[in-house]
């Protein structure tokens, strides 16, 4: 943002300024840079306008020379937002010498780096072409009770991806298309293959200077100006329609008004820097932010003792084993999102949805036996762990947000299993009252209307009131393993089943995937796994006691 203060300016001129800047400064984007002559002396009186506007932003002013040899006044301004972007700033000599009344340049130097971005190669499912009911027929022909009968717990979640996978193969066609992350979404291959076609025809006329190949070019340049603004257009008016769509979810609304308020923004990750170590390839980026997420769910409890077992309970609200039953899994299919992405198995939802009737019975027949035998399989408990930038430096891995994706079959049993975990706890009263979070038929306006009524009952008696707000960083990632099963055996969970949560805890492993990047696999030791259906569910009840010695 560039600033010219006339001698002459009024008030006006000033407030349009502050407007802009406020403008600026209150957007998502941290390299904001203002530069220009302001007419008022920064090193004069601390309370002048200009200084109360740099500190209101708190900005920083980098010029500290004046902005001319004769001169005593600092007039000349550059200040930014973030000024860990800027390498050095000074005064420059003048361009024109000789002169009795000029600026000299003031100059920042910044240290942006172009990210180069790699297209890659990625093969996806055509599924609105897919025959299911060939699907479904080769579905039902696999000889589940072989499969099921096999000793090795882990070869029969395998064979059961083998087996979907398989049958999807033959029945749902698929291609290779090319991603690239820099693109435009209204950006096709058409407009692709035109804009190519015109630079061919530039090239010729250039060569020929003949005025037919010249009048060619301009046609071309022309068509691709209209097909350009036509295919955005299009994408615009799509965006409205499913904005203006009555079944829009609140959540999908919000995203796509984002969408067509914003320009769009490159989803390429800038090169990393953390403790001392810079990353500028992809295969670089995702092991640096492989291991800063892994270290969030990696604690040493080998000092940590667990307090006296409490005293058994009404052995009427204890909860040891549960059997899931074809419906059980039938509800559980039916509340998948089909457009959801798969996890390390590479099982879509949407062929889990498709083959509901043939994998209800053999999926539940497969989580009643891990259930008896306390196990939760291997390949289950591997994450496809995206990053998602939350806000400030995207440079810094701590800004990133680590998104798991699970394998749907996993987190299938795990719905299964959540429905009577929450039954149980709901039923015996095992959450306090104080919960609101995840709880069903319970929002946390309800905690605001609460404290609301408090302070102003407390305000009504002439009472003084005092409030205490905590944020748990990393709140899902750093619960400890062994005090969380502790907690389930407290409120009644008991063989079986706690012996299945502690190996659905235990032994899990994570990777990074960016782009066409993979990290090496990471194993963590705490933590509840992130996007996984029990993980908010497990966290209520580790965190569950917190109220117990708050009055």
């Amino acid at each position: 943002m560039a600033y010219i203060d006339h001698p002459d300016s009024n008030n006006n001129h000033w407030s349009l300024l502050e407007e802009n800047i406020d403008r600026a400064f209150n957007q998502s984007c941290d390299n904001i840079i203002v530069a220009g002559d302001f007419n008022i002396n920064v090193q004069g009186s601390s309370s002048n306008k200009i200084n109360r506007l740099i500190s209101s932003y708190n900005a920083e002013q980098l010029i500290s020379s004046h902005h001319s040899p004769n001169s005593c006044s600092l007039i000349d301004l550059i200040f930014v937002k973030d000024a860990r972007q800027v390498v050095t700033s000074f005064v420059a000599d003048p361009f024109i010498p000789d002169l009795i009344r000029f600026h000299c340049p003031v100059v920042v130097v910044l240290k942006f780096k172009k990210t180069k971005s790699t297209a890659y190669r990625r093969k996806i499912w055509l599924y609105e072409q897919g025959n299911y009911d060939d699907y479904r027929a080769k579905l039902s022909t696999v000889n589940w009770h072989d499969i099921l009968n096999n000793e090795n717990l882990d070869t029969i979640a395998d064979s059961i991806s083998t087996s979907i996978t398989n049958a999807a193969s033959e029945s749902i066609p698929n291609k290779v298309v090319t991603i690239r992350t820099q693109d435009i979404p209204w950006f096709k291959n058409n407009i692709r293959r035109l804009i190519r076609k015109r630079n061919r025809i530039h090239k010729r006329a250039k060569v020929t200077n003949s005025e037919t190949e010249w009048a060619n070019f301009r046609n071309i340049r022309n068509e691709v100006t209209k097909l350009i603004r036509k295919s955005k257009s299009e994408y615009e008016n799509k965006l409205i329609e499913k904005v203006n769509d009555p079944n829009t979810s609140v959540k999908t609304w919000f995203k796509l008004a984002k969408q067509l308020r914003s320009k769009h923004t490159s989803s390429t990750i800038p090169t990393l820097i953390h403790d001392g170590i810079e990353a500028s390839a992809d295969t670089d980026k995702v092991e640096l932010l492989n291991s800063f997420f892994s270290k969030q769910s990696t604690i040493d409890d080998s000092g940590h003792i667990l307090p006296p077992a409490p005293p058994p309970s009404d052995t009427s609200t204890y909860l040891s084993s549960i059997s899931i039953s074809p419906k059980d899994v039938t509800d559980a299919i039916s509340l998948v999102n089909p457009g959801k992405a798969s996890g390390p198995d590479l099982i879509s939802p949407r062929l889990l949805r498709e083959g509901t009737r043939e994998l209800s019975i053999p999926l539940s027949e497969y989580f009643n036996k891990l259930i008896q035998k306390s196990h939760f399989p291997i390949s289950w408990k591997l994450a496809n762990v995206t990053p998602i930038f939350k806000k400030s430096d995207p440079s810094s891995p701590q800004n990133y947000r680590p998104i798991s994706l699970l394998s749907c079959i996993g987190k299938l049993m795990e719905r299964c299993v959540h429905k009577y975990l929450y039954n149980f706890v709901t039923q015996n009263n095992k959450i306090t009252s104080l919960q609101s979070g995840f709880i069903k038929g319970d929002l946390t306006v309800n905690q605001l209307s609460y404290i609301y009524n408090d302070i102003c009952k407390a305000l009504d008696e002439g009472k003084e009131v005092r409030a205490v707000f905590c944020d748990i960083s990393k709140a899902f990632d750093r619960v400890w393993h062994k005090g969380l099963l502790f907690k389930l055996s407290s409120i009644g969970i008991q063989g079986h089943l706690l012996d299945w949560f502690s190996s659905y805890l235990s032994v899990r492993q994570q990777r990074v995937v960016y782009g066409n990047s993979s990290s090496q696999w990471t194993s963590i030791n705490a933590g509840v796994p992130q996007g996984s259906i029990l993980g908010p569910l497990l966290f209520l009840i580790y965190i569950n006691d917190i109220v117990n010695n708050i009055q």
